[in-house]
């Protein structure tokens, strides 16, 4: 009985040895034509990381900036608020009290 397991398994071997180097010699050779694929990737990959890591501080910079002129010009257009909706009124009423003439028809 346990010769004919170990011809069994002798004869498993010889059956499913060929077909596993086959296997291994494909993943091999997919591997060898996929290296080029894979080099490119990770030179993209570290290009792209590196686009926006200066993207990130350009726009930091950019928000500071303008968070800087949003203040500077609430701080200049608040106190000056009630005189400018003051000349808006007093110019909105000139303008409405002032005669226009009339369009002559077309024709």
């Amino acid at each position: 009985m346990l010769k004919f397991l170990f011809a069994i398994l002798a004869l498993g071997t010889l059956l499913i040895l060929p077909f596993l180097l086959l296997f291994l010699l494909g993943r091999f050779l997919l591997w060898v034509i996929l290296i080029p694929f894979k080099i490119a990737g990770a030179v993209l990959g570290v290009l792209m990381a590196t686009l926006g890591f200066v993207a990130k501080f350009l726009a930091a910079g950019l928000a500071l900036i303008l968070s800087f002129v949003v203040l500077v010009g609430g701080m200049l257009i608040l106190p000056l608020l009630p005189p400018i909706l003051v000349a808006l009124f007093v110019w909105l009423l000139v303008r409405l009290l002032q005669p226009r003439p009339h369009a002559r028809p077309v024709g």
